[in-house]
């Protein structure tokens, strides 16, 4: 397979400027452009396809995948390196729908960058407009670049992009939980974030969601502090994203602390009010929510919690329980 390795090679001299290669693009962090791309095998297709175009070297490219995974950025990247690349250009990633049907919609040479294409497949209208002008371009070799979202292409796709033999295609596939690991430490790097291993294992095993979830997720846990260690800091951090693991169909944070508190202890009264310490001083979940899972009162909840915090300033064993029980968590969280 024809790779960026292969077939991006330097530009000529007068223009003095090299393009950017994947290796830069794997190996090195910025916070613009395609820099901030997490390559994976799920998108490498699409991140190659959009280098080179951004470069200049393939003129049709049409990206599709899920949405919230990156395709937005990776045309905002594309553009970005082609207004460096080539001093003067004004590339901007622009939406399909208004672009065919307004001002953008007058034919220019510049390179075309459209997002959401989708929008216009299901409007005849715009779906008619959209195919006479992709034929123009196509014709007269102006370098377009498209983006929809969908797993598939549209049934009719071909009827709308001329000659897709002559586009190449690339997708940006749903990444497995080792490719979400990836994503979740490079996004916590870019926010500035010390993860442990187990919460990174823990957000991509448990969080089944979007690249922007994830961001959402991490932006959460960067308005409470910025390192993420030790084992009542993961717990911490769970407790603070616990409406991010709604849809978790084994997820339940509160039944998980009364289970591992109830491993350490033989008494079932000093096992609650361990529970009850982890949900709401370490987990920091809300009474109501901490009372409703041990069927008790709001009142009761806050009582043996700070009845087991009691026990903690005068006897150090109890330290000891509240550590193993909060190990036990974790390792039962991550599983």
């Amino acid at each position: 397979m024809m790779t960026a390795y292969s077939t991006i090679q330097e530009r000529p001299k007068k223009q003095d400027v090299s393009p950017l290669r994947l290796s830069e693009v794997l190996f090195n962090a910025d916070r613009n452009g395609f820099r901030t791309f997490s390559v994976l095998p799920s998108n490498v297709d699409a991140v190659e396809a959009a280098l080179l175009f951004a470069n200049g070297l393939n003129p049709f490219v049409v990206l599709h995948g899920q949405s919230g995974w990156g395709k937005t950025h990776l045309l905002e990247s594309a553009a970005m390196h082609h207004r460096k690349l080539f001093p003067g250009s004004n590339v901007h990633v622009l939406s399909a729908s208004e672009w065919v049907t307004g001002f953008w919609s007058r034919m220019q040479s510049t390179p075309l960058i459209l997002d959401h294409v989708q929008d216009c497949l299901s409007l005849t209208r715009q779906r008619l407009q959209l195919r006479l002008a992709l034929e123009r371009r196509l014709r007269a070799g102006w370098p377009t670049l498209l983006s929809l979202t969908g797993e598939r292409l549209p049934a009719n796709f071909s009827q709308v992009i001329p000659n897709l033999r002559e586009w190449q295609v690339a997708s940006i596939r749903q990444p497995e939980k080792a490719e979400r690991q990836v994503i979740v430490d490079a996004m916590a790097k870019r926010e500035g974030l010390v993860l442990s291993d187990t919460l990174r294992n823990i957000l991509a095993g448990k969080l089944d969601v979007n690249g922007r979830s994830y961001e959402g997720a991490l932006n959460r846990l960067k308005l409470s502090g910025n390192r993420w260690l030790s084992d009542a800091e993961v717990i911490r951090a769970c407790g603070l994203l616990n409406p991010y693991f709604s849809d978790c169909p084994n997820w339940d944070l509160a039944d998980a602390i009364v289970s591992s508190a109830k491993s350490q202890m033989d008494s079932e009264r000093e096992a609650d009010q361990l529970a009850l310490y982890l949900m709401l001083k370490i987990a920091c979940l809300n009474e109501e929510d901490a009372a409703r899972s041990m069927r008790i009162e709001p009142s009761a909840a806050y009582a043996g919690a700070k009845a087991f915090s009691g026990r903690l300033l005068v006897d150090p064993a109890e330290q000891k329980w509240l550590e193993r029980a909060s190990r036990e968590l974790v390792v039962q969280l991550e599983r």
